[in-house]
């Protein structure tokens, strides 16, 4: 824009930019090498408009891979998925964007894409397999029983003190050969020293009653916040243990308590979100009884 303030400099009027007037030939007239460069300017602004080309860090897989994360610590879960997606168009060549993917589909519900991810993580890191029990998690919401259970067996090489672990590999082949042969193929965990984790052992293998497992979770009064993590995955795998004996309205009163009343920051209050809500889904659907 022409400065504010009256320049003499022929017959033309000028507007500028504060709208005072000034006389004089325009700049561009004055100026011609500068008609060149606006117009480059113009012309590649057109092109950047049209292309969707954005020049700017984003266009980096290492970057958009690192947003990615950063949604994902913030619970931001479809757009951690819009990023890490971005990434791989990208040429993102880092094998954990699709671990990262993964969870966060799960985390939307999105069971088939999230068990494609880790398959995916797996074939780009075959060393990875064994320790990938989130995998096995989406095998039991996806229906590939036979599957998950496989992972969970796996998982048992890489860690052998995993209640939970042993617990999932139940609940995958409960629904393969039936709750009572796949307790009967518990897997051997000597020492969880969470509480109540072994109380919840003793459960599925038959050695405890429900009521137990709270009781014990309510022992030697923990801190507030000891209390509700004990809390959360006694009413977590109790859900799990009355849903595999398909005592469904128990199964969903405890998930929701846990998912509802015991929030964690962790994947494990996903899990039991995603679970109450397909509960509640199950629920809605299902024909009104007639009465």
């Amino acid at each position: 824009p022409v400065a504010c303030g009256p320049e003499e400099a022929g017959d033309v009027t000028l507007v500028g930019s504060c709208g005072t007037k000034a006389k004089g030939r325009p700049v561009m007239m004055r100026l011609p090498w500068l008609c060149d460069v606006l117009a480059s300017v113009g012309v590649l602004a057109m092109i950047v408009a049209t292309s969707g080309i954005v020049w700017s860090d984003e266009q980096s897989a290492a970057t958009l891979l690192k947003r990615a994360s950063q949604e994902a610590s913030n619970g931001q879960s479809a757009e951690a998925v819009r990023l890490a997606t971005a990434a791989i168009d990208a040429g993102s060549v880092d094998a954990s964007v699709y671990y990262l993917r993964g969870r966060e589909h799960f985390r939307l519900g999105q069971i088939k894409p999230s068990i494609a991810d880790f398959d995916r993580y797996i074939q780009l890191r075959p060393a990875s397999r064994a320790r990938l029990w989130e995998r096995g998690i989406s095998c039991y919401y996806g229906g590939q029983f036979e599957e998950g259970a496989k992972q969970f067996a796996e998982y048992q090489t890489y860690h052998g003190n995993d209640v939970e672990n042993a617990v999932w590999h139940v609940l995958c082949n409960s629904k393969v050969i039936g709750f009572q042969a796949a307790t009967r193929q518990l897997l051997p965990i000597q020492l969880d020293r969470r509480v109540p984790m072994m109380k919840i052992y003793d459960l599925f293998r038959g050695q405890a009653q429900p009521e137990e497992v709270l009781k014990q979770a309510n022992d030697d009064p923990p801190s507030e916040e000891q209390l509700n993590r004990r809390l959360f995955y006694a009413h977590l795998y109790l859900g799990l243990y009355y849903e595999a004996r398909g005592d469904t309205g128990k199964a969903q009163a405890h998930i929701t308590a846990a998912a509802e009343q015991h929030r964690l920051d962790g994947y494990m209050w996903d899990v039991a979100r995603v679970h109450a809500e397909r509960l509640k889904r199950n629920r809605a659907d299902r024909p009104a009884s007639s009465e």
